[in-house]
């Protein structure tokens, strides 16, 4: 009686890490493959909420143009709130690369400012940082 329980155990054992993990294997070699992934990369505005930022726009402006994305699919929105300082012209420097400017017609917050701004973006997707916030670049895509 005892033999008979202990090969028991001994084959639940056995089938535990040896058997389920090799019926798992086949089902999944057997399964069909699914197509290879096409990434969806839609149209994206970047709203970089700014006031009085003159220190570290530059800095931030040239980080969003380094991001991994197709350029074409990037718009690149610096929400100026009224600033007094030079983040303005700062930003105009960019117009070239397609970095657009658009300040507001008198100090509205940062809440106000980026609804402004808003109004301009034509992207699917809204990306809202501020000035001092970096991306990290994905690394390793094949756009």
């Amino acid at each position: 009686m005892f033999g008979i329980i202990f090969w028991i155990f001994i084959f639940l054992i056995l089938y535990t890490y040896a058997g389920y993990p090799l019926i798992l294997e086949g089902l999944v070699r057997s399964k069909k493959r699914s197509p290879e992934y096409t990434p969806i990369l839609p149209k994206t505005s970047l709203l970089i909420a700014a006031y009085n930022e003159e220190k570290i726009l530059e800095a931030k402006i040239l980080n969003a143009l380094q991001l991994d994305y197709p350029r074409e699919k990037l718009q690149i929105i610096v929400a100026n709130d009224s600033s007094t300082d030079l983040t303005a012209e700062i930003a105009e420097k960019f117009a070239d690369n397609g970095v657009l400017l658009v300040t507001t017609p008198n100090r509205m917050g940062k809440i106000g400012n980026i609804n402004y701004a808003a109004n301009f973006a034509t992207g699917e997707v809204f990306i809202i940082s501020d000035a001092l916030t970096c991306l990290t670049p994905m690394l390793s895509r094949n756009w």
